[in-house]
């Protein structure tokens, strides 16, 4: 030190000698952390593996090429391979109009959107008193938003506790869903499950239904006997989709591993906070003790 530098084994010897205050930081840090993780609320996942129903054989693709465009002009859809349909119960399971049907549930709204906490002795949910009360919406929203919250509000939510992904090499599904209430997570998830289901298979019923029923007035007026077996074809097939659609419980996805009650909270996990909070304090201890050498050392040059 004559030459107003340090060595590292210097430095070392400094931070040795300064090991009680190392410690009391890293312990006050270890504590203030796990205090910290008591202000977050628990938080449990259900899950849901499923697949996407693969097409049929029934569908408007096992029809000759040449009956395409009598199809197209009839509403009946050209399916674009399962990839696609995929995509599409993915998207259709993130959008607000798919939201809007889930809300219709009873206690939905307010299970997503005014939770205070949930009371594991009860089982059950605890409303935000100053959002929901005596079964009405009181809360001050800001400028632009309604008392009681819009779907369109509830969206943002909602795409924050239910997430949708999809592996790329098996095409499988994983849907799950983190609530404070792992009652309401598991019973959340298997509304998703039951409304995409009911959605689409009411959605393609009644475009079957449209589409049977003007086959059948163009059927009348033809005299062609090549169309009218084209047309003969497209019905039969629309039958087929009818009946596929009244039979099928999960006509669009269908779970293989269904949704269940969690018993283990996965969020916070507060042993993580706490050594995370530990381990950044005697970070800052060690990067203070040294600044401050540094310091002293310079104004004595």
């Amino acid at each position: 030190m004559d030459n107003k530098e340090i060595t590292i084994h210097e430095l070392f010897s400094y931070l040795k000698s300064k090991y009680k205050f190392i410690l009391t930081v890293t312990t006050l840090s270890l504590i203030l952390g796990l205090s910290i993780s008591f202000f977050f609320n628990d938080k449990y996942q259900s899950v849901l593996v499923a697949k996407v129903s693969e097409s049929e054989d029934t569908s408007a693709s096992t029809i000759p090429s040449e009956y395409n465009s009598l199809a197209n002009i009839a509403g009946i859809s050209l399916p674009s391979g399962d990839k696609d349909k995929t995509l599409y119960v993915i998207e259709k399971l993130k959008s607000k109009d798919f939201l809007k049907t889930l809300l219709e549930e009873p206690s939905t709204l307010e299970a997503i959107m005014a939770v205070d906490y949930y009371d594991k002795e009860l089982k059950t949910i605890i409303f935000d008193q100053n959002k929901f009360s005596n079964d009405e919406w009181v809360r001050k929203p800001e400028t632009g938003r309604f008392t009681k919250p819009s779907y369109i509000e509830v969206h943002e939510e909602y795409l924050d506790i239910f997430k949708v992904n999809l592996d790329n090499e098996s095409s499988f599904l994983t849907l799950t869903v983190t609530h404070e209430s792992p009652i309401f997570a598991y019973n959340f998830l298997n509304l998703v499950l039951d409304e995409i289901n009911r959605v689409e298979r009411e959605k393609d019923f009644s475009q079957s239904v449209s589409a049977s029923n003007y086959l059948n007035e163009l059927l009348e007026l033809t005299k062609i006997s090549e169309v009218s077996f084209s047309i003969n074809k497209l019905l039969e097939i629309e039958l087929k989709k009818q009946m596929l659609t009244n039979i099928n419980q999960y006509y669009i996805l269908e779970p293989i591993d269904m949704p269940y009650i969690p018993e283990v909270k996965i969020y916070p996990q507060r042993l993580n906070i706490s050594i995370l909070a530990g381990f950044l304090g005697a970070i800052f201890s060690i990067l203070f003790l040294l600044l401050r050498k540094l310091v002293f050392i310079r104004k004595s040059e």
